[in-house]
């Protein structure tokens, strides 16, 4: 069965796992420490990026790529049977929150580290995307995930990202 060739396809049905599942492998997670540092709910998610973001943690979640895998065995007569599809989910943190040891910005760290762990736990576990009746074959596979700082300004909360990279492959027979 052939999969989605609609990238905004897979951008829900990504949003559907999350917004369902994302809550008890944030709670999991959370389990593993003891150290203070809370996991909070996810607030918002979005499907583009905002200027300015009004609840924390929030998510969005949005295409960044498609193309064809044009490795020689995915050929039928000629033409390539593989489409991908880049998917990032980019989370954004912010707070000056902090404990007897940990000091707001190792907190929100942590708190980033823990929060993306959940994220991936949740879309390892469903990886097959279901995106309507006929177009159920999709497969998400994590590739990586990266930290950035954004916003260190003297009087403003902390803010941190990270984006899961995601390559959601496809048939298209």
């Amino acid at each position: 069965m052939s999969g989605t060739i609609n990238p905004g396809d897979l951008v829900t049905a990504i949003k559907t796992i999350v917004a369902a599942d994302y809550d008890a492998q944030r709670v999991a997670v959370a389990a593993l420490y003891t150290d203070g540092v809370t996991l909070l709910n996810m607030q918002a998610i979005y499907r583009a990026a905002l200027e300015q973001y009004q609840s924390s943690p929030s998510l969005v979640v949005t295409a960044i790529g498609s193309g064809y895998d044009y490795d020689e065995t995915d050929f039928l007569d000629g033409v390539p049977c593989r489409r991908y599809h880049d998917i990032v989910m980019e989370m954004i943190i912010w707070g000056n929150q902090q404990t007897a040891t940990l000091l707001p910005r190792e907190y929100l760290e942590l708190q980033i580290e823990r929060q993306m762990l959940a994220l991936e736990n949740t879309m390892t576990a469903k990886p097959r995307l279901t995106v309507g009746v006929t177009h159920n074959a999709d497969r998400l596979y994590v590739q990586d995930v990266q930290y950035v700082d954004v916003n260190t300004a003297p009087k403003m909360p902390l803010q941190i990202r990270a984006i899961l990279t995601t390559r959601v492959n496809t048939s298209i027979e």
